[in-house]
């Protein structure tokens, strides 16, 4: 592999014989990467996170943001970031790091009416000559071109004798012509479940060829895909439908999930 990392190349024949309690279509090919891999534990990597930036300074609060605006004070603060317990934050920059929910339900990005320059503060002034103008009117936040869509995601609960069976089981990333998936090892969640994860999608436009141990992540607030699919800018993945507004997110995102899709 191009970077160096240990692995093996293995056929149908090996896949089975290695892993046995996974099935594999015939003609597959693998790359097993025996060190340096696995899945990762969202809840894990967001408090190291915290923990390395109140290393380095930063102070950490556990509210939800509401709205961001601008705030021109006599220190020198350009935004104030308002957070749900009413508590108000003032700060140079304002990074909003919310992937599908940056458009809302929340005011979090700028306005037609913010004004400022181009030196890394960020500003958002809507002008007759603005590229933004067609985005932004007057005190409107601006809403970035998202292509939000559902995805499918199931969780096998497993008891006791099967977690134990498949305790050594690697993380999967498969990549076939018309469809691609992930499967993480036994993970025990929060509640005490122990679940096995499955995730993919169906695609017309094919992925590859061919199915790879490697990393992914879990946790219910994982992603754990494998290489986008191609044009999934314009149109969402085969079987899946298209959240269009905050709204719509939200309400699917609360949701308790469709048997019918499985």
């Amino acid at each position: 592999m191009a970077l160096g990392a240990a692995h093996e190349r293995l056929d149908t024949s090996a896949l089975c014989s290695r892993f046995p309690y996974l099935r594999f279509p015939d003609g597959a090919e693998g790359v097993w990467e025996p060190t340096s891999s696995g899945y990762i534990s969202a809840r894990r990597l967001v408090s190291a996170q915290i923990t390395a930036a109140r290393a380095g300074g930063c102070r950490h609060y556990e509210s939800e943001a509401i709205s961001v605006s601008e705030d021109v004070s006599e220190e020198g603060h350009l935004f104030a970031v308002t957070l749900a317990d009413g508590r108000v934050l003032f700060s140079r920059r304002v990074l909003v790091a919310c992937g599908a929910f940056t458009n809302g339900p929340h005011a979090l990005l700028p306005t037609g009416e913010m004004t400022g320059n181009s030196d890394g503060h960020g500003s958002a002034k809507s002008s007759g000559d603005d590229p933004l103008k067609d985005k932004l009117g007057c005190g409107a936040h601006l809403q970035l071109d998202l292509n939000n869509h559902t995805t499918q995601t199931v969780h096998f609960c497993l008891g006791e004798v099967d977690a134990a069976r498949l305790r050594s089981m690697p993380s999967v990333i498969a990549k076939f012509p018309s469809w691609w998936a992930y499967v993480l090892p036994p993970i025990v969640y929060p509640d005490g479940r122990c679940v096995i994860k499955l995730g993919g999608a169906r695609s017309e436009g094919g992925m590859g060829t061919s199915p790879s141990s490697s990393h992914s992540q879990e946790d219910g607030q994982e992603d754990g895909h494998a290489a986008p699919l191609q044009g999934a800018a314009k149109a969402p993945p085969f079987g899946a439908h298209p959240l269009p507004t905050p709204t719509h997110l939200i309400n699917w995102y609360r949701s308790g999930g469709d048997v019918r899709a499985v």
